[in-house]
């Protein structure tokens, strides 16, 4: 079970670092999706909100040179 606590610190990772958008998927126009997103290049904080909504991690190469590998969780409505 997951503690106050816990939820707590995911809604402030969420909120400094995440992403809420709304989309229409092209073979339905009439339906609009909610996606939500995190993307870090800190790997910590990602595994630990992904073992708390058991979430898969999708790790990302460097978009350049000098940069650092990022990870990302996200989920969207059916």
């Amino acid at each position: 079970m997951t503690n106050k606590t816990e939820i707590a610190w995911a809604a402030g990772l969420f909120d400094g670092e995440g992403s809420l958008f709304t989309y229409n998927p092209s073979n339905r126009p009439n339906m609009v999706k909610i996606s939500l997103a995190i993307q870090m290049t800190e790997l910590a904080p990602i595994k630990r909100f992904a073992n708390l909504f058991d979430m898969k991690i999708n790790p990302h190469k460097p978009y350049g040179t000098n940069k650092k590998p990022t990870y990302s969780i996200s989920t969207s409505s059916e």
